[in-house]
């Protein structure tokens, strides 16, 4: 769960159902998970990146994206994450095995949300008048 004023993210452990708090950069907005890999992503708003969450250690890793990401999704059969850059108009590409950013794919528009489909190989992005996918 994204927290966006206290820059950090609660982690509920779903054995216990305890909750720990993960710090992650200025301005969490929304979360993506990785069931395979066990990698939580966070988009903050207000530092232009990705907090990767190691979901067994809790370590974090900051990853760069572009303008004001606000949303991400996670295609679990390539390990690649998709961030809607509301600010810059674009998606950045995250490799998960690596964590690096590869790709930027443009859009005439301001990305609002993000989301891949497990069994077909596109990702969608919505904009504010328009669906690109």
């Amino acid at each position: 769960m994204a927290n966006q004023s206290s820059s950090n993210v609660t982690v509920i452990d779903g054995t216990t159902n305890t909750l720990q708090s993960v710090g992650a950069a200025t301005g969490p907005l929304a979360v993506a998970v990785n069931l395979v890999t066990n990698k939580i992503y966070v988009a903050n708003s207000d530092s232009n990146s990705i907090t990767v969450i190691d979901g067994a250690s809790n370590a974090t890793q900051t990853v760069p994206t572009g303008a004001f990401p606000m949303a991400a999704a996670v295609n679990l059969i390539t390990n690649k994450i998709y961030v809607a850059n509301d600010s810059s108009t674009n998606v950045t590409v995250i490799d998960g095995a690596t964590n690096s950013t590869g790709q930027l794919c443009d859009l005439s528009r301001f990305p609002a949300c993000i989301a891949k489909e497990t069994h077909f190989p596109h990702t969608a992005a919505a904009t504010s008048d328009e669906l690109i996918g």
